[in-house]
């Protein structure tokens, strides 16, 4: 069942992405100008997926069937969407509105992907804690010369409350913590 879902969570993650580069390609050739269209795009991907990862919060039963629904959705949507946004384009006025709601709604689905998967699996592994907020992307293996870090804003400012920290402090804490993380260390190192 590991090597099952790790595949599917490669794959999916993939699509994912290439979803996201078939938008702002789309967008691109479709309104010109492919340095907005892309950069609002992938601006608007990386913000929904805040959101699906504080959406995850919500989902407290039925982990697993969520999971594979969510992975399904992303399948479905992501697989129709450059037909929906030729179809957009082609016959209504409403193309921006539905390149948008489409990628928003890719990207809260990925969003939702990662802490899932955490819960899922966090029985077979020694998570110290599930945490939503700060997902480290790795460029290369060994000690990482690049890495993405995404910031939850909604968590990041709950976090910092209960925690008695500025927001700032907080954001600092964890830009540190997920560099570190990028750099391979972990709890015990």
């Amino acid at each position: 069942m590991s090597l099952a879902l790790f595949i599917s969570v490669c794959l999916i993650a993939a699509c994912g992405l290439i979803y996201e580069l078939v938008a702002g390609a789309l967008a691109s050739y479709l309104l010109g100008d492919s340095v907005t269209q892309f950069s609002t795009v992938i601006g608007t991907y990386l913000f929904a997926m805040g959101i699906g990862s504080w959406l995850s919060r919500f989902v407290t039963r039925g982990l697993v069937t969520r999971f594979v629904l969510v992975e399904m959705l992303v399948g479905v949507v992501g697989g129709l969407s450059s037909l929906i946004l030729f179809l957009a384009f082609a016959y209504t006025e409403a193309f921006r509105p539905t390149l948008y709601g489409i990628v928003l709604l890719i990207g809260i689905l990925v969003g939702l992907e990662i802490p899932l998967l955490m819960r899922i699996l966090q029985d077979r592994f020694s998570f110290k804690d599930v945490v939503a907020n700060v997902l480290t992307f790795d460029y290369c293996t060994g000690p990482v010369m690049m890495a993405d870090l995404v910031l939850c804003a909604p968590v990041v400012a709950r976090e910092a409350a209960e925690q008695g920290k500025t927001l700032a402090d907080h954001y600092a804490h964890l830009l540190v913590h997920g560099t570190l993380h990028a750099q391979g260390w972990d709890h015990q190192r």
